[in-house]
Formats: C-alpha cells, sequence, structure tokens
C-alpha cells in the first residue's frame, strides 16, 4: 500500500465519522475517511436512512414527511399526511 498523506483521517463511516469528514472538507481540510466495508452501501448511513433525520430552519413539516416518503421509507398513510 503506498503512503498517504492527510490533514485528518476519520475511521469509521458511521455518522460521526460522516459528520466529521462532512464539516472538515468545505473548511479546506485534506480528509481521508476510512471505512471497514469494501463497499460503501455496507456502512452504518446507508442502512440508518430514515433513523437519522434532520429538519433545517425554514423546512416544513410537510417537506421533511415528503423527503422520508421519496425515500421509500414510509408510505402517505403510515405519517399522517393525508
Amino acid at each position: 500500500m503506498a503512503e498517504q498523506r492527510t490533514d485528518i483521517l476519520v475511521l469509521g463511516t458511521g455518522i460521526a465519522g460522516c459528520a466529521t469528514a462532512l464539516a472538515a472538507a468545505p473548511a479546506g481540510a485534506d480528509v481521508l475517511l476510512v471505512s471497514r466495508a469494501s463497499d460503501p452501501h455496507e456502512s452504518s448511513p446507508f442502512y440508518a436512512q430514515g433513523g437519522i433525520v434532520g429538519r433545517p430552519a425554514g423546512d416544513t413539516a410537510e417537506a421533511l414527511a415528503a423527503d422520508i416518503e421519496k425515500a421509500g421509507l414510509m408510505e402517505e398513510e403510515n405519517i399522517g399526511t393525508k
């Protein structure tokens, strides 16, 4: 394996690791994110869809429900938006 240099080494692709990488990169840091999974779809955030939810300022409950429904996690009758 070739030597790699980085400003920030993040071990793990769970929510904390991904949040750290996403916060550091726009600040100009060279970020290396390492996962034990050989396939990115086998990481925790991929399976946590719907379990990690954010509603930014200015967003509405209806928009959040639409986003969740669009992700295919809940049907309209199950989230009470009829």
